[in-house]
């Protein structure tokens, strides 16, 4: 009984294979994230009063403040495997965010992951974010959380945080032969400062404006095609009522 107890709460122990993975994995991910605060200048917001009214949350903009929490926290991060089998038909990975045992239970999905993709890399991030007070929606955030810098800037989730890095953030060509070709950089474990998030951080004003006229825009579009759902539906529930009105007409 007690081991049982045990073993729910502190994980299974991994094997030798599953743990060089693991602490693998995690080495990936303090590089990818050390790397961004090396390319802060292009990545990365220092003062969330630098956008003022220009904050939008088209993209999830990062401080460099929450990616130096981030590195600090990974850096405290153990690996257990999770020892209950029904969280592994939904579930990838998880932890016990207000416990101070700062470990990450790793499910049987994460060792099918592709080590050279960045889905463990986006796993890590993901649950070292929750380790940090983040939910998976804004309103599950911690009080510490809502009230600090990074919610100033652009409020975010542990999904929006884990892919910050991996997407907006990632290269948009692939690696081969010893590199990027978008950027030349010769180390797998990076993001690049020719991504979309580099590409569309320092907007002008001007172009600011033109986005958000176009986000406007297209939320106007998207509300007229709910009317015209709407009175095409009603259409159709017109026409059914006069086709079963001119029938039983023609019965009687």
């Amino acid at each position: 009984m007690f081991s049982r107890l045990f073993s729910r709460w502190f994980g299974a122990d991994l094997s030798a294979e599953e743990k060089r993975q693991a602490y693998d994995a995690k080495g990936r991910t303090l590089r990818l994230l050390l790397d961004a605060l090396k390319k802060k200048k292009s990545l990365l917001v220092e003062d969330p009063k630098e956008f003022g009214e220009r904050k939008m949350t088209i993209w999830p903009l990062l401080t460099t403040g929450l990616v130096k929490e981030l590195i600090e926290e990974l850096e405290k991060v153990t690996f257990a495997k999770n020892p209950d089998p029904v969280r592994d038909k939904y579930c990838v990975a998880y932890v016990y965010s207000r416990s101070k045992n700062r470990t990450i239970y790793l499910c049987a999905e994460f060792w099918k992951m592709d080590p050279e993709s960045r889905s463990q890399q986006d796993t890590i991030i993901h649950e070292v974010s929750h380790l940090l007070g983040y939910g998976h929606t804004v309103q599950e955030n911690s009080e510490a959380v809502q009230r600090s810098p990074q919610s100033m800037l652009c409020p975010l989730t542990a999904y929006s945080a884990s892919l910050a890095f991996t997407m907006f953030m990632d290269h948009p060509e692939p690696y081969r032969d010893g590199s990027y070709s978008c950027c030349g950089e010769t180390s797998r474990d990076t993001v690049c400062e020719k991504s979309w998030m580099a590409n569309n951080l320092r907007l002008k004003e001007d172009t600011m404006d033109d986005l958000k006229s176009l986000h406007d825009m297209f939320s106007h579009l998207k509300v007229l095609d709910i009317m015209t759902d709407l009175m095409m539906m009603r259409m159709k529930i017109l026409l059914t009522i006069l086709s079963d009105t001119e029938d039983k007409h023609q019965k009687q």
